[in-house]
């Protein structure tokens, strides 16, 4: 049974979903630390299974961009450090707490209410404010295969999680898409189209990068590009170790924020597996950690899956060509 302290932490996670602008966001993610204590009030530390029956964590990935999770429930936040200062931001609320390797302990705006996180050290990577220059270079020995997972075709969904007040009508609207990456050593290209796109369109279009990251599936970043026909303006980034799918096989998924030259702005999330794979374990499996429980696209069973069914191998270029 849930206690009474716990109705509140979840009302203000519910009433602070939307993001919020940032001008600047960290270029590496933390990972992911797990509830550990909550003390509600003032009170004593209370273990989190005591209080809650689902997950509880904090995701903190590449891009200032994170996942907060307490008792299934995910809302998007973003994050930045200050040395081992970490102040997260939900809509137009801001908490302050602290941050080291291992452990994190957070306060919720002006509730009385602190939460503390912890991840073992062998999950840990190193904060921003003290990554050696060492390891920010690539180990020269090292010959990744980038294209083994990155390049090819790709089907999945994005959808529009907050945007400006004159494009709120876009907020929260989802649509399949079909997307390709090209891999070339270190860098490639992607590209994106949706149901809405005429063959040669383009939904978003960004010259990307590859790295190390958390696992052996590297990084991929790009500095700018476009979506909606609007400039990125923090770029993307994508590290398939640290996102909220992780759990899913070969699935990732990419965030970013685009603006238009009258300042008006959309963040969007975008969610992909290779072209071919089947979603059911999508369809059947958790999805309590995701930002949304359904996390299947909106045409999967109208449009793909008969595709898959009829032995479509090959990638259409739009969605009105496929046969």
């Amino acid at each position: 049974m849930k206690r009474a302290g716990t109705l509140l932490i979840a009302a203000v996670l519910l009433l602070t979903l939307c993001a919020c602008k940032r001008e600047t966001r960290p270029a590496v993610g933390l990972g992911t630390f797990h509830g550990e204590q909550v003390s509600v009030y003032g009170g004593d530390w209370q273990p989190i299974g005591e209080v809650y029956n689902g997950q509880t964590y904090l995701t903190l990935n590449a891009g200032g961009e994170g996942v907060f999770c307490v008792d299934g429930e995910a809302a998007a936040v973003e994050w930045e450090t200050s040395g081992e200062r970490l102040t997260l931001t939900m809509g137009s609320a801001r908490c302050e707490g602290t941050i080291d390797a291992n452990t994190v302990t957070i306060g919720f705006f002006d509730a009385d209410i602190r939460m503390s996180f912890s991840r073992t050290a062998s999950a840990a990577l190193p904060l921003l404010d003290s990554l050696p220059e060492q390891a920010q270079e690539p180990d020269a020995d090292a010959e990744p295969d980038h294209a083994a997972y990155w390049a090819g075709d790709w089907y999945g969904w994005h959808i529009v999680t907050d945007a400006s007040e004159e494009l709120q009508y876009l907020k929260d609207t989802a649509w399949d898409a079909c997307a390709h990456i090209s891999v070339r050593g270190d860098a490639g290209m992607l590209t994106v189209w949706d149901t809405e796109n005429e063959p040669g369109e383009l939904l978003l279009r960004a010259s990307v990068t590859f790295s190390a990251g958390t696992t052996d599936a590297g990084h991929m970043t790009a500095d700018s590009g476009t979506y909606l026909d609007c400039d990125l303006t923090n770029g993307l980034s994508c590290d398939p170790g640290v996102s909220e799918v992780h759990t899913f096989d070969h699935m990732i998924c990419i965030s970013g924020r685009a603006e238009d030259e009258n300042g008006g702005w959309v963040r969007f999330r975008l969610y992909l597996r290779p072209w071919g794979t089947d979603w059911e374990d999508v369809r059947t499996g958790d999805t309590s950690g995701c930002l949304y429980r359904n996390m299947l696209p909106p045409d999967y069973d109208s449009w793909y899956a008969p595709l898959l069914a009829r032995g479509v191998a090959d990638m259409p270029d739009s969605f009105g060509t496929a046969k």
